[in-house]
Order: structure tokens, then sequence, then C-alpha cells
């Protein structure tokens, strides 16, 4: 090393593992200083502290995505996650979208959501709804109104505020499934 500085281990570590030909080939005889520069600025924010938004987050979304990105910038403005402690929460409490939309809905291949508006009916009662969303050439009278599970069609409106429950709304109906099911 050219001017003999103590470099932290964290530095050491990650200087290790950045390509010496790349950086010579493009920074020419100044390479080990901007590599030993790089090092520190990657392990810097590595160290950097992370908020409570972004910890929230890493434990509710498994991997990075958009939608993570988007309740991070919320948390941080104060629309969600306002009375959540930082604690730890259990599988069967994490609701993600990805959850919301796989939940059974109608029979048969197709699943996903139901259209409340289209019941299939035998012998004068309902017996399920058809899927949300028409097949090629398919007619329906009325507009659709979908939910994801035929259950909820029994909720009373035209969907306006659907899915706009609040986070302990939602924590409380979970629960009380989670009640219901180990019972």
């Amino acid at each position: 090393m050219q001017n003999e500085r103590k470099l932290s281990k964290a530095v050491e570590k990650i200087a290790k593992r950045l390509p010496d030909a790349k950086f010579k080939k493009r920074y020419g005889k100044d390479w080990m200083s901007v590599k030993i520069a790089t090092a520190e600025k990657l392990a810097e924010m590595s160290e950097e502290k992370r908020d409570r938004c972004l910890r929230i987050a890493d434990r509710k979304f498994d991997k990075p995505s958009a939608y993570k990105s988007g309740a991070v910038v919320r948390c941080r403005k104060g629309k969600i996650w306002k009375g959540i402690k930082e604690e730890n929460l259990t599988e069967k409490e994490k609701e993600t979208l990805r959850t919301w939309f796989k939940r059974k809905g109608a029979p048969g291949k197709t699943g996903g959501w139901v259209d409340c508006n289209s019941p299939i009916r035998k012998d004068g009662k309902i017996v399920g709804y058809k899927p949300c969303g028409r097949q090629k050439g398919e007619k329906r009278a009325k507009y659709p109104s979908c939910r994801p599970t035929p259950s909820r069609c029994k909720d009373p409106g035209k969907g306006k505020s659907w899915g706009k429950t609040s986070e302990s709304e939602l924590r409380q109906y979970i629960r009380e499934i989670i009640r219901n099911t180990l019972l």
C-alpha cells in the first residue's frame, strides 16, 4: 500500500474482494488509492444504521421489491406502521400482497378472486361464484365486483373502500383467524 495507513478489518476484507485488474485498467497509477477509498465507502454504507422503517420492512418482505420500497417511503411519511413496535411477527401475522392474491377464490383451475355479481346457482341456491375477469367472448349482465374469497361477497359495499383496512384492523382480523384455526 502506498501511504501505509491503518485499515479496519472490514475495509481490508472488502478491499480483498474487489478486483485489482479492473481498478488498474480504469484508474492507472492511482488504482490502489481508489480501491481503498471504494472499500472504505462500502464498509461505511454497510455499517450505517438502518432506521425503524427499514427494519420493519425487512421483517415484512423477504427480498427487495417495489412493494418494500413503497412501504418504507409511506412509513417515513408517517402513513403506515405508526403503532408497530419493533418486535418479531409470526409468519401468520405477515399479510403481504402476494398472500392476498394467492387466496383460494373461485372453484376449479382458475382460482384467484371471484366476481360477486355473477354467482353460480344450483337448485336456486348460490354454490359459488365465477372467477373475476371474463373469458374470451363471455358476456355478463352486471359490472364485476371482485373479492379475494367467496365469503367476502357477503360484505356490504361496492368496493370503493375495499382493501383500505387500517393496519390495526388487519392485525386484529388475522389474530382472530389464528385463534379460530388453533382451537
